[in-house]
């Protein structure tokens, strides 16, 4: 590959200059795409044995050779005639002929497809210095000659194999000829001449192999214009062409397709010595007709023109790649030259909007260049900036430097390094034989996977189809029973089902799993854990070589297991893996001493082990685990407690990467709302590129310190448009995800604003081919960990169109529940905003002269009321009598809370009937706080019936008056005893009398409901149905998949994909590790859903867990009675109110 050089190396300034030099910079990186040719020639050394060992042909290619040979139409060499003449008797012998048919088979092997998905070929590049090892350079000349010598008009080479992808071999030879002494040299010139005679491809080839040769290039030139040789010229931009031949080639744009990089970069060259207009007009060219990677390294060449022909291109074609690269170069260019980037491109975006655009956020980080760059345009363009740039406008106070944060003003990185003590004695690891700690009901999750009885083979017991299926024979049992492993690999390719291990005894199962390769289970998650729940501590010498396949699946079913090998698998996922980061908290957290124990010997080593092992222990303590780690590091005795005191007393300032990021051209600071100081004064322009670095290094998981200090000095609104202007400046530079960094900024600059304007983006990315994204949005929206933050990454938790990143959400939010101590239920009650609302639930709107209070209907919609508590269809605009100030601020503050309400409105109240069906219950306290409590949610409270409850019966329904006190079905004030469970009432569990009172007194009172309650639809199985696991209620009804689908929103889920994504059945998991199915016809697949209509099935019970789900034959199902009344009611429900199409014939 050709070399390019960085962007940073193209920043190179002029002191005391606004101008760039205006010349392009023939670095050492374009020497190598246009070669000095007064230089001295390449050392080349011919190695004829090391080459015969690099022969690129092998047993494995032949099936790909013999078909390339088939498809010649001139004879190449067999395979067997090709290795039959590689040998040193042969080579020696061989004579031009013998060569000539050993380059023409190497030519028509490189051209065939397949060879480069093995990634071997028998091509001319190989083969031309393989012959002049041999021979000499005279023989491989000759033979190479032969190629393109026509014979009956016809030459073996075609033009569309002179390209290196081919591996042509032209470079090769041309740099071979250049070591020729100048006798030797006359002759292959004299040879060249003889070849280019007979005009077309041949002549072309000659001057591309002689490239300085003037009569030879006009030989090539003059073919080239005249004959249908198109992709002929890429070998003859490879010559040293003055710059009138260079006119020529570069006047026949209709040839410019298919480029590769190689040849775009020198037809750019090539077009840079042209004189300047011609030279914009072909380098303009040049641009439009490449493809994506080819024009970017274009791009790249024009920057180092330093020219206003090169600020001019990279401005008309910013927007012409994918990943905005070339944005970050005119960007670079720009910072760089600011006064003479404005003065160019001003008059451009006189008549162009886009360019308008840019220059208009270049100008607001550049206001003082802008007018110096106003003097010296016209009039015109003068307007343009006049209108960018006012004269009124207000210049930012900066502070001085001894009044920013000391990481700013002197960054740590930017010191000398200091040198670290060794510690006072190394740590010997020790060994801790592991065991397993299960959490609270994962053991019996993991367990109720069941094992479908295994297909014997005829005259086979299962156990023995089992071990035939990893191709060992049945007397391996024992052995394997006694921990002897096989002595081979495992041969076999086919995939493997991870319940066939249980089949087997259980040591000679664990024995096989710790064997087999990792690389070849089916369904490897779900099955595994029960195979890890069956083996026990003899699970996890499989684990760890899993874990070399499928780490982020290793370290779930690691999650029960105390063992030390873990540690640092889950160290290094944690610094180093976004899949497998959240499997290695979780286990961490579980075995945060364990962690310590193992972790501090590699924390005192060196390397990437160490980093590994520090991150993880920083990150444990900075997470509330200080107490385990030093328990675990109280093993290792005294010394043990200073390696953890060393570790984590580390100055954290210093813990910056030794090799520093480079910030990309989209970085402007100048142009982002600037942060400001607690007194209002803003960071100086020179602490900027400081505040971005730390940006730049820090992560989500390990947050650089000095970005602690910037937060305490600086105001958040300040620091939260900063962030905000970042993240869109890497948005319109297309979102690079090596620069994710500035994305991820928001987490730790950004506040409530920053998450109300982010999650909608997040909903819609996956849809726009985004989807990683959007999960990394998910992260930001949980480092800003803000009420409403986590509001709205609940509300992606409970409700998205796009499944995947609803789930990645429910794993955040269960991690972020786990870190605090709470299941996820517990955590939404926690995260509900107030929305600064006043103890009343209301929430005041000073005009000044008039006033308006804020209240909420049953769906959460806010709504106004006058001064005399008349309600308005909406908040009055503001007159000339009220406030101005004040006025603004109330208008301001309304429109937030319209817009935080909408977005909770619908989450709390489906979470609100979600506890009524789920029969969620809260302690009298938990309920007074965070229900009644809460100056949003009691607007919900007091619309709904509530119980007391002990032992889950319910022995007391109420309702909440509007004083907060709680009232009977008559209306009589009653008090509640404090240790009483509260839940939302479900219809079922009133008697008609009470649902008929309660109801009543809701209508006197008029008190509409969020959701359907007192007149909830229910209902009740059949006794016959009861005893059933299978009832066929809705057995024939249509509906449409859309229907089947939406069911979703309830609770429902498609059933897992089988072979070729096919779904059979719509599923709901149930209490009591249960779970109902509805079978589908004709089914549905995975990532499609068409408008076909799907024909239910029978509505089937069975336990949780067991494997071939999909297939819903409700073998050992489970007999509805087993149900909940209230569950059953619910899922009927559910089924009840899908829009039927009909029922079938």
């Amino acid at each position: 590959m050709i070399e390019t050089e960085n962007l940073e190396e193209y920043s190179v300034t002029t002191p005391g200059s606004h101008d760039p030099p205006g010349v392009f910079r023939r670095t050492a990186a374009w020497r190598k795409l246009l070669p000095d040719w007064e230089a001295k020639p390449p050392k080349i050394k011919l190695d004829r044995d090391a080459l015969l060992a690099a022969e690129p042909l092998s047993r494995a290619n032949i099936d790909t050779y013999d078909a390339a040979r088939r498809r010649s139409p001139l004879p190449p060499l067999t395979w067997d005639e090709v290795r039959a003449r590689l040998t040193p008797d042969a080579l020696v012998a061989a004579d031009p002929d013998a060569w000539t048919r050993l380059f023409v088979t190497a030519a028509k092997w490189a051209t065939y497809p397949p060879r480069e998905r093995d990634g071997h070929r028998l091509a001319l590049d190989w083969a031309v210095p393989f012959c002049a090892s041999w021979a000499g350079v005279e023989t491989a000349l000759e033979a190479y000659a032969r190629l393109y010598t026509p014979i009956d008009n016809r030459s073996f080479m075609r033009a569309d194999r002179l390209c290196r992808d081919c591996g042509d071999g032209i470079d090769e030879l041309r740099d071979l000829i250049a070591t020729l002494d100048a006798q030797t040299t006359q002759r292959v010139r004299e040879r060249l001449a003889q070849l280019s005679a007979h005009g077309g491809l041949a002549a072309v080839v000659a001057a591309a192999l002689l490239p300085r040769d003037s009569a030879l290039i006009g030989a090539a030139l003059a073919a080239f214009e005249s004959g249908p040789l198109d992709a002929a010229w890429q070998a003859l931009l490879r010559c040293d062409l003055s710059v009138a031949q260079a006119s020529r080639v570069l006047a026949q744009p209709s040839r410019w397709y298919a480029l590769d990089r190689e040849a775009a970069l020198r037809l750019a060259l090539h077009a840079v010595r042209l004189p300047a207009p011609q030279a914009e007009a072909a380098l303009d060219r040049v641009l439009e007709e490449t493809q994506h990677g080819e024009r970017v390294a274009v791009a790249r060449l024009v920057r180092a023109l330093d020219s206003a022909t090169a600020m001019r291109l990279l401005l008309k074609h910013r927007r012409q790649t994918f990943g905005n690269e070339i944005r970050n170069l005119l960007d670079d260019f720009a910072k760089t030259w600011p006064v003479f980037a404005i003065a160019t491109a001003a008059p451009v975006s006189g008549m162009d909007d886009a360019a308008r655009e840019w220059l208009a956020g270049f100008v607001a980080g550049y206001r003082d260049e802008a007018l110096i760059a106003r003097e010296r345009v016209d009039d015109a363009p003068r307007a343009v900036l006049d209108a960018l740039v006012p004269s009124d406008a207000v210049p930012l106070v900066e502070a001085p430097l001894a009044a920013v944060p000391a990481v700013l003003r002197d960054p740590p990185w930017l010191r000398p390094a200091a040198g670290r003590a060794a510690p006072a004695r190394r740590l010997d690891a020790l060994d801790v034989p592991p065991r397993v700690v299960w959490p609270e009901g994962l053991e019996a999750r993991w367990r109720a996977h069941r094992v479908e009885p295994a297909r014997a083979a005829p005259g086979r017991s299962p156990a023995e189809t089992v071990l035939g299926e990893f191709l060992l024979s049945p007397d391996r049992l024992e052995r394997l029973a006694a921990g002897e492993a096989p002595p081979h690999d495992d041969l076999s390719t086919r995939g493997k089902w991870p319940e066939q291990l249980l089949t087997l005894p259980d040591a000679a199962g664990a024995t096989l799993w710790a064997w087999a390769n990792p690389a070849n289970w089916y369904d490897r998650h779900r099955r595994l854990e029960a195979v890890a729940a069956r083996y026990g501590v003899a699970f996890v010498p499989g684990l760890l070589r899993y874990a070399q396949v499928h780490l982020p699946e290793a370290l779930q079913l690691a999650l029960p297991f105390r063992a030390a090998p873990v540690a640092p698998l889950a160290a290094n996922a944690l610094r180093t893996s976004r899949k497998a980061r959240t499997a290695a908290q979780a286990w961490l957290f579980a075995h945060a001493s364990l962690a310590a124990t193992a972790l501090l010997p590699a924390a005192q080593r060196g390397g990437k082990v160490a980093l590994d092992a520090q991150f993880a222990l920083r990150w444990l303590a900075r997470n509330g685990r200080a107490d385990e780690l030093a328990q675990g590091a109280a093993l290792h005795g005294d010394a043990g407690r200073l390696a953890l005191d060393d570790v984590l007393g580390f100055d954290p300032l210093s813990l910056f990467p030794a090799k520093l990021p480079a910030l990309p051209g989209f970085w402007m600071p100048r142009a982002f709302a600037r942060p400001l100081l607690a007194d209002g004064r803003a960071l100086p322009a020179a602490c900027l590129d400081a505040l971005g670095t730390m940006l730049a290094f820090s992560t989500q998981d390990a947050p650089y310190a000095g970005i602690d200090d910037v937060r305490a000095a600086c105001t958040p609104a300040s620091l939260a448009a900063f962030a905000w202007d970042l993240f869109e400046a890497w948005l319109a530079a297309g979102a690079p995800s090596k620069e994710g960094w500035a994305f991820a900024a928001l987490g730790a600059l950004g506040g409530d604003e920053a998450a109300r304007r982010l999650a909608p983006l997040i909903r819609a990315w996956p849809g726009e081919n985004a989807n990683a994204r959007a999960v990394a949005g998910l992260d930001v929206l949980a480092a800003i960990g803000s009420d409403v933050a986590l509001m709205h990454l609940n509300g992606i938790a409970q409700r998205v169109k796009f499944k995947a990143l609803q789930q990645q959400a429910r794993t955040r939010i269960a991690t972020i529940a786990d870190a605090r101590g709470l299941t996820c239920d517990e955590l939404a009650d926690r995260v509900v905003p107030d929305l600064g609302l006043d103890d009343h639930g209301d929430l005041a709107l000073d005009f000044g002269p008039r006033e308006f209070r804020v209240g909420f209907d049953e769906e959460l919609k806010p709504f106004v009321r006058d001064a005399n508590g008349a309600r308005l269809k909406d908040l009055p605009k503001p007159n000339r009598d009220d406030d101005a100030e004040r006025s603004r601020a109330a208008t301001d503050r309304y429109k937030a809370l319209k817009k935080d309400a909408r977005a909770l409105a619908s989450l709390q109240i489906r979470r609100f009937e979600r506890a009524m069906v789920e029969r969620r219950r809260w302690s009298r306290e938990a309920f007074d706080l965070f229900l009644l409590g809460h100056p949003l949610l009691k607007h919900l409270v007091r619309r709904l019936l509530w119980g007391a409850y002990r032992d889950d019966a319910l022995v007391l329904p109420f309702r909440v008056a509007e004083d907060a006190s709680f009232a009977d079905a008559h209306d009589g004030a009653i008090d509640l005893p404090s240790e009483v469970a509260i839940g939302i009432v479900h219809p079922l569990e009133l008697d008609a009398a009470a649902l008929a009172a309660f109801g009543q007194l809701f209508a006197d009172y008029e008190i509409a409901q969020p959701f359907r309650q007192l007149g909830r639809e229910t209902h009740r199985l059949t006794d016959a149905e009861s005893r059933a696991s299978a009832i066929g209620r809705y057995a024939g009804r249509r509906v449409a998949s859309s229907s089947a689908i939406g069911l979703e929103h309830r609770g429902w889920r498609r059933d897992d994909p089988s072979d070729g994504g096919y779904i059979g059945a719509i599923v709901r998991e149930l209490p009591g590790d249960l779970v109902a199915a509805v079978a589908l016809d004709p089914g549905l697949y995975a990532g499609y859903v068409d408008a076909t209509a799907q024909t239910l099935g029978a509505l089937t019970l069975r336990r949780a867990g067991a494997w071939y789900t999909h297939t819903w034959n409700n073998q050992d199902g489970v007999a509805f009675d087993t149900l909940d009344p209230i569950v059953a009611s619910e899922m009927l429900r559910d089924l009840d109110g899908l829009p039927m199409l009909g029922d079938t014939a």
